[in-house]
């Protein structure tokens, strides 16, 4: 059973302030996994190893999309579905010089990522839009839409449906996320995050249904696994310092579950990779 747009929404909304705290304050906070290298190591310092962590997501960016420019152009108008607090729509606007819509449908994030937008300075960039990408429509016929692991969260077939009517012929879908064909591994990953994570060939399919091809795919599990080795350090710091106890069962818990997480994801039974499908 998937969680309602409602529950998520809620769900994001209460997950704000521990975002902020732990990813940044603004203007660019990124919420979503980092790449390393081989042989990386998490910092026995607090703020260096959140500074690991942050420096890790900015680094998935670049190599996401240097590996999309290789392949095709992403064009001057895109959508960036679920933008979080806005910090791959405003990595778009500096970085690419990019026009960037940065739709979300938790309000909070909204309003905090109009804050942030304005203070990056790229306010004539980027434009932000409270809505379901489900039913966006917009003004605009845009040359691509960009979803950072907000594609786990959204029904494949409806969301590849909307896409063919707000995306020009021959426009783009570029994807990064999370991976499974097992059921075993998807519904405690969904009842955590709250997300509808699927497998490839779903993708594929629910494209194809839209009207899109496939026209690139890369496999990064092995550059995102130990994303989850150095939030499990960061954690496990933060757990010596609290004196809540709630805080302390908050913390616990979030171990637990980055350690099953990096076990499944070193093992091969989540993939992470990045998709890119045109618009026949």
């Amino acid at each position: 059973m998937y969680h309602s747009n409602s529950e998520v929404i809620s769900w994001y909304e209460s997950k704000t302030e521990s975002i902020i705290e732990k990813y940044g304050s603004g203007p660019k906070i990124h919420f979503h996994t980092g790449y390393f290298d081989d042989g990386e190591n998490p910092s026995k310092n607090e703020f260096e190893l959140r500074r690991q962590l942050i420096r890790s997501q900015e680094k998935l960016l670049k190599n996401a999309f240097r590996f999309w420019d290789k392949e095709s152009t992403v064009g001057s108008s895109v959508l960036d579905v679920g933008c979080g607090l806005g910090g791959t729509s405003i990595f778009l606007a500096k970085k690419y010089d990019m026009n960037v819509i940065a739709l979300t449908n938790v309000p909070t994030h909204a309003k905090l990522t109009e804050e942030y937008v304005k203070e990056a300075c790229v306010s004539d960039k980027v434009k932000v839009a409270l809505g379901d990408a489900c039913q966006y429509s917009g003004e605009l016929i845009l040359d691509s839409a960009i979803a950072l692991e907000s594609s786990c969260y959204l029904e494949r077939y409806e969301w590849f449906r909307r896409l063919s009517k707000i995306l020009k012929k021959g426009g783009h879908v570029y994807i990064s996320d999370c991976f499974t064909p097992s059921i075993n591994i998807a519904k405690p990953f969904n009842e955590y995050w709250l997300t509808r994570v699927g497998s490839l060939n779903e993708y594929l399919e629910a494209a194809e249904k839209g009207g899109f091809e496939l026209e690139t795919f890369k496999d990064l599990t092995s550059h995102t696994v130990d994303f989850w080795r150095f939030n499990i350090a960061y954690q496990a710091m933060r757990l010596k310092k609290t004196k809540s106890v709630k805080e302390s069962e908050r913390l616990q818990k979030s171990i637990e579950w980055q350690q099953n997480l990096h076990r499944i994801w070193g093992g091969g039974r989540i993939q992470y990779g990045l998709l890119s499908f045109r618009f026949k």
